[in-house]
């Protein structure tokens, strides 16, 4: 079965990487990358979907590659995965979770104490049950029946961590 192409209702990019989220309306937010010589769009997998492994990275945008799934195309015998979120993603905003201490003018017991505290990227992705600008596409209202393919309005939080900087020692 080949799959459908869906519109892109929601673009934006992580400031200071090479990667681009997009949004639609089947409920997914993709990742992708954008080449080094800038004319190809590499796909980087969905978000929400996963991790593929265990590697210490060093770029932001290998880092957030890490925490995302391949977005493999369902076999024969499988179903496709169903999206996190449901209904059309409308907006998508991005900023970046660090301790207070990381702030201009912040006193060195501060560094030392938050030194422990999440560091990473927030994801919010603003979710209708319709388009923002037309009745395109339309879902259902679940109220509080659980997760349907139904849409709700509403505001959904990825929190994608940051991998450690500190250099990986060989076994000697």
């Amino acid at each position: 079965m080949r799959p459908t192409p869906r519109w892109i209702t929601a673009l934006t990019t992580l400031p200071g990487t090479d990667v681009v989220l997009s949004g639609s309306w089947d409920g997914w937010i993709r990742a992708w990358r954008i080449s080094d010589d800038k004319k190809t769009i590499i796909p980087l997998g969905p978000i929400g979907a996963g991790s593929v492994g265990d590697v210490t990275l060093d770029t932001p945008s290998q880092q957030l590659n890490q925490t995302l799934a391949l977005d493999g195309t369902p076999g024969l015998g499988q179903k496709e995965p169903e999206p996190l979120i449901k209904g059309v993603v409308n907006d998508i905003a991005v900023f970046e979770r660090r301790p207070e201490s990381d702030l201009p003018g912040a006193d060195a017991k501060s560094k030392i104490a938050c030194k422990d505290e999440p560091r990473g990227v927030s994801i919010v992705a603003a979710v209708g049950k319709e388009h923002r600008l037309a009745r395109w596409k339309c879902f259902e209202n679940t109220f509080y029946e659980g997760a349907t393919s139904g849409g709700r309005n509403g505001a959904v939080v990825f929190e994608v961590p940051f991998t450690t900087n500190e250099p990986v020692e060989a076994g000697v």
